[in-house]
Parts: structure tokens; C-alpha cells; sequence
């Protein structure tokens, strides 16, 4: 006799195991307060870096390239964080654990990536200086980009996803 270790297919959320379903508002502030933290600490590391002329005259290339490496995906957690808090149904909806987990394993990833992009430059050989930073910064959206766009792509559908369980 053969045991089988596939799972049948789920037709409805109902079917599947409530292990692997979770409450799209829990999703939603476990990916809003892990965005909202890791930019923090990252815009603060920059504010000290800027403050103690890290970036000498390149100060406002480092921020420019700081930017749109946060602000849009904040900017999307928090539109879709304003546009459902009043939703009625927002506590009847669900997400599959493990998309959330992918989102969120996705999203730390990108966070450290960033912060070690900004932490690594002293490290380098050449020294320390500012053109040199920012050079690294630039070099680092090789990657970043390309992994932005993975981010950007689940949190909108997590943020951005109305249907309700039935």
C-alpha cells in the first residue's frame, strides 16, 4: 500500500489547514512594522553618517540614491495600510502563510541588503571617502533594483488585496 504526501488541492480557503492561512491585518502590521523599523534604522544610520561628514561633499548623491531605495515601498505599505483601515470586511480576509512568509523572508532581505550596502563602505579598500561611498551605493542598485521590484510586487498584492473570505 502506497502513502501518498501530496495534498489533495485546496478548492476554497476553508479546505486548507488553518495553520496555513493567516489574518491579512496580522500580515499587513507584521510587514508594516518590519518596513517601518528597518527604514528607520537605516534613515537614522544615515542622518548620523551625515551628520559626522561620511559623505563629505557627496552627501546629497547618498541621499538621493537612499530614497527611492525606501520611499516607494513605504509609500505603498502606507497607502494600502490608510485605504483599508476603515474596510468592514478587512478582519474576514486571510493570506497563505507561506506567501506572507516569502513577502516577509523577501522584505528583510532587501532591508539588510541596503543596510550593509551603507555599513560596508569604510571596509573598502581605498578607504574612506565619500565619492567612494557613493560609488559603492550605485554599484550595490545592480542588485537592489531587481530585488525592489520582487518587494514592490507582494507588499502591492498583500496591500493592496481586498477579497474577503467567505
Amino acid at each position: 500500500m502506497a502513502i501518498s504526501l501530496r495534498r489533495k488541492p485546496a478548492d476554497s480557503a476553508d479546505d486548507l489547514p488553518a495553520g496555513e492561512l493567516r489574518p491579512l491585518d496580522w500580515v499587513r502590521t507584521r510587514l508594516t512594522l518590519l518596513w517601518f523599523i528597518g527604514a528607520c534604522l537605516i534613515f537614522l544610520l544615515m542622518v548620523l553618517q551625515t551628520l559626522n561628514g561620511r559623505y563629505a561633499d557627496h552627501a546629497q548623491e547618498a541621499w538621493t540614491w537612499l530614497m527611492p531605495n525606501l520611499l516607494p515601498t513605504m509609500g505603498t505599505i502606507l497607502a494600502g495600510m490608510a485605504y483599508n483601515a476603515l474596510d468592514p470586511h478587512r478582519s474576514r480576509t486571510v493570506v497563505r502563510t507561506v506567501f506572507y512568509m516569502l513577502s516577509f523572508w523577501i522584505s528583510l532581505f532587501y532591508l539588510v541588503l541596503v543596510l550593509l550596502t551603507i555599513l560596508i563602505a569604510p571596509t573598502r579598500p581605498e578607504g574612506v571617502t565619500g565619492k567612494g561611498a557613493v560609488e559603492l551605493m550605485h554599484t550595490a542598485n545592480l542588485w537592489l533594483g531587481p530585488l525592489q521590484g520582487l518587494v514592490a510586487t507582494s507588499l502591492g498584492l498583500l496591500f493592496g488585496s481586498k477579497k474577503k473570505k467567505d
